[in-house]
C-alpha cells in the first residue's frame, strides 16, 4: 500500500525553483546568452544564492511512510469452531510498523504509523433475533483472556462471518514540527462454524 494524501496529492518539484535568469550578453537578434551554471537549472537560468528550498509538505513525507500490515484476528476458542452458550473472545494481532526517518530537500522528516481503532465483527447471522450487537469498535487491540477486546456469546448454530478492521493513522513531521495526519484501513475475516454441544444422559448398567 502506498500512502497518498486524500486531498493534496504528492507535490512535485518546481523545475525553476531556486533559479534566476542570468544574462551575460545580448545577440543582435535579441536572444539571451548564458554562461555555465549548475545542471539543476534549465538553460538561461542560474542558481539563486538567496533561495531557501521550501520545507516538505505532508503529502511528500506521507509518500515515505511504511505500509500498514494486514492484521490477524485472534479468538478463543482457538479451534476453528465456536460453541453456542459459551463466551467467545476476540482480540487483534497487529503490530505498529517502525517509524521512518528521511530527508527531503535537506529537511529531516519523520513518519509514524500507528493503529488507532479496531472494529470487531462477530458475524452472527442470528444477532437480531436475540437482540445482540455483533459489532464492537474500540481503541484497544486486546489480547488473550483476560485481556480480550471484545466478548460475544452465540445463541444458535450457523456460520459466523467474523471480521476485523483496523484503522491506521500516519503522522508526519519535519524538524519536530507536525505536518499532518492521514488514515487508512486494513481488514481480515473468515467463516467459522457455530456448533452446539449436546449432552446425553446415560444410566449406569447394574
Amino acid at each position: 500500500m502506498t500512502w497518498v494524501d486524500d486531498h493534496t496529492g504528492v507535490v512535485g518539484a518546481d523545475s525553476l525553483a531556486g533559479c534566476i535568469v542570468r544574462v551575460v550578453g545580448q545577440q543582435e537578434a535579441g536572444e539571451v546568452q548564458s554562461d555555465s551554471y549548475r545542471p539543476d537549472c534549465p538553460p538561461g537560468y542560474m542558481p539563486d544564492p538567496d533561495w531557501v528550498p521550501p520545507p516538505p509538505t505532508h503529502a511528500e513525507v506521507l509518500a515515505t511512510c511504511p505500509s500498514p500490515p494486514t492484521p490477524t484476528l485472534g479468538h478463543d476458542p482457538t479451534v476453528e469452531q465456536f460453541i453456542t452458550g459459551l463466551e467467545t473472545r476476540f482480540w487483534a494481532v497487529a503490530g505498529d510498523p517502525s517509524p521512518v526517518s528521511s530527508s527531503i530537500r535537506g529537511y529531516p522528516t519523520r513518519c509514524v504509523v500507528a493503529a488507532t481503532s479496531f472494529t470487531f465483527d462477530a458475524g452472527d447471522p442470528h444477532a437480531e433475533v436475540f437482540d445482540q450487537e455483533p459489532v464492537h469498535t474500540t481503541s484497544t487491540r486486546g489480547g488473550p483472556h483476560p485481556d480480550e477486546a471484545f466478548a460475544y456469546t452465540y445463541e444458535r448454530v450457523g456460520v459466523a462471518a467474523i471480521g476485523l478492521q483496523v484503522t491506521w493513522t500516519a503522522s508526519t513531521s519535519t524538524g519536530g514540527t507536525a505536518l499532518g495526519q492521514t488514515t487508512r484501513t486494513t481488514s481480515t475475516g473468515k467463516d467459522v462454524p457455530i456448533r452446539e454441544v449436546v449432552t446425553t444422559a446415560t444410566t449406569p448398567s447394574s
